[in-house]
């Protein structure tokens, strides 16, 4: 396998705009409980600028989409050495910010794509301000 998007972390499992159940939530999770469907993106993880001894600006600024620690569920390590799975593994390990519950009468089928290509088309419409009725 070649990584296209710079060198991958092996193992690799790949996927992202993935649906799933929550199996294990920390002591520090309050906005999900096991056994909550939810919806991943493509991120994992970012630093949120808890670090003070490494200071994120992206995270800082509230970009943490952008943060240069950022962890995907692709080519990426997360910062205690474990590596990063994607969608298609048994398990995946997500931070609670990036993981979204899912309500009842949304399908999982039409949620996954949502948190990619989804959020591909909604974000800059978001950022411009366009509203119902706007014409773009």
């Amino acid at each position: 396998m070649e990584g296209g998007w710079g060198p991958a972390a092996y193992p690799c499992v790949v996927g992202h705009e993935i649906v799933g159940e929550v199996t294990l939530a920390g002591p520090d999770v309050k906005t999900l409980k096991v056994g909550d469907r939810v919806a991943v993106g493509a991120q994992v993880w970012a630093c949120l600028n808890k670090n003070p001894e490494k200071p994120c600006n992206d995270c800082a600024d509230g970009e943490d989409a952008v943060c240069d620690h950022a962890v995907y569920t692709y080519a990426s390590t997360y910062p205690d050495g474990s590596p990063a799975y994607g969608g298609y593994a048994d398990y995946v390990r997500v931070d609670n910010n990036y993981a979204f519950k899912l309500p009842e009468n949304i399908p999982s089928d039409v949620a996954a794509p949502l948190m990619c290509a989804g959020a591909t088309v909604f974000t800059p419409l978001k950022q411009e301000g366009v509203k119902a009725g706007d014409r773009v």
